[in-house]
């Protein structure tokens, strides 16, 4: 994605009120009309957004969330494009639907534009200081707008700043394919903690993309972190262990943490699973699997006990270890097989 290219043509801007817990929901005033732009101001917003996105990480649509925002802007960058008009008033409203006392007032601006004449979409997230005064303006005919030369005035402080920035380009040429780019300057650059999940996912409707390898290795390593810190029932860890082990080496191509959860938990740890994943970064939606990073972990499972006994095999071998707990907090491992030999090592 060249966003060196990028070009601005629309900017409608939308005032998202704080909602405070035990207070009544404040009236939500929306924009009728794109602001008025001059070239100065377009190429304003150009460098802020592309300034903003120049660090930006790459993101995909999260099939299964229940945001709208996927579909209007898959819509906005179809052809021909629905009213933007009303497909940024619809974000504004999910924004505000969706906003707690947690979350900031701030100006919700839609960028319609293209990348070496291709269409994109660009959704910002403007977080000002309580207290600060936004105006809107009025036509004739009393439709509500935002003076761009008012706003630049805002962003040129230290009160206002792009905090959130995500960039939607439609890479197809008949069929839509988009190609997405988000940034959040409050959270920083660790793998951890890219982009709030407030603004990714609640609200964007989407999943951070990664090096197969890499996202392949973390959602192995956070679950196995997992199965052996919350799963107390010895025979369902092993038995979960041994469902992922078995993913890890199978043929599928794709790795779906909910279908995994879905077909290999149990019902009170299938949610808490997904939320332990999301708290450590780890990919949620579908993702390509490449088990490079982790061949030698997955080739056997091993299984450690307080004595410094371990058990290692194959997960077809340790198929015929079978526990039983004891009644005092201990675990009775029992292999049923014809002993072969017994010999010093």
């Amino acid at each position: 994605m060249n966003l060196r290219t990028f070009a601005v043509s629309s900017v409608i801007i939308h005032d998202i009120p704080i909602r405070r817990p035990g207070h009544p929901i404040p009236d939500l005033v929306l924009s009728d009309l794109v602001s008025p732009l001059t070239s100065e101001l377009r190429n304003f917003f150009a460098e802020r957004i592309i300034h903003s996105l120049a660090r930006g990480f790459d993101v995909i649509f999260d099939e299964t969330s229940s945001s709208p925002v996927p579909e209007l802007v898959t819509n906005a960058l179809s052809s021909p494009p629905p009213d933007f008009v009303q497909t940024s008033r619809a974000m504004a409203l999910h924004l505000f639907n969706i906003q707690s006392g947690v979350n900031s007032p701030g100006l919700l601006t839609v960028v319609d534009g293209h990348i070496d004449e291709k269409a994109c979409l660009v959704i910002l997230k403007l977080e000002r200081e309580q207290g600060l005064r936004i105006q809107q303006e009025r036509n004739t005919e009393g439709e509500r707008t935002f003076t761009l030369e008012h706003l630049r005035e805002l962003m040129l402080t230290e009160g206002t700043r792009i905090f959130k920035a995500a960039l939607f380009q439609n890479d197809g040429d008949d069929n839509v394919e988009i190609a997405g780019l988000v940034s959040d300057q409050q959270r920083g650059y660790l793998p951890q903690v890219e982009v709030a999940n407030f603004f990714l996912t609640n609200f964007l409707g989407c999943a951070l993309t990664e090096v197969a390898s890499i996202a392949t290795k973390k959602f192995f390593q956070t679950a196995q972190v997992y199965i052996n810190d919350n799963i107390e029932d010895v025979s369902e860890k092993k038995k979960t262990e041994i469902a992922l082990l078995t993913e890890m080496n199978s043929n599928n191509t794709q790795v779906d943490p909910r279908v995994f959860a879905r077909n290999y938990l149990s019902v009170q740890h299938q949610a808490k699973f997904i939320e332990h994943l999301g708290r450590e970064g780890v990919l949620i939606a579908p993702f390509d699997k490449d088990v490079e990073l982790i061949a030698n972990q997955i080739r056997s499972m091993v299984m450690e006990f307080n004595n410094g006994l371990s058990v290692s095999g194959t997960t077809h071998q340790m198929q015929s270890l079978e526990f039983r707990e004891d009644g005092e907090g201990r675990s009775e491992a029992v292999i049923r097989d014809t002993l072969k030999t017994i010999h010093g090592r």
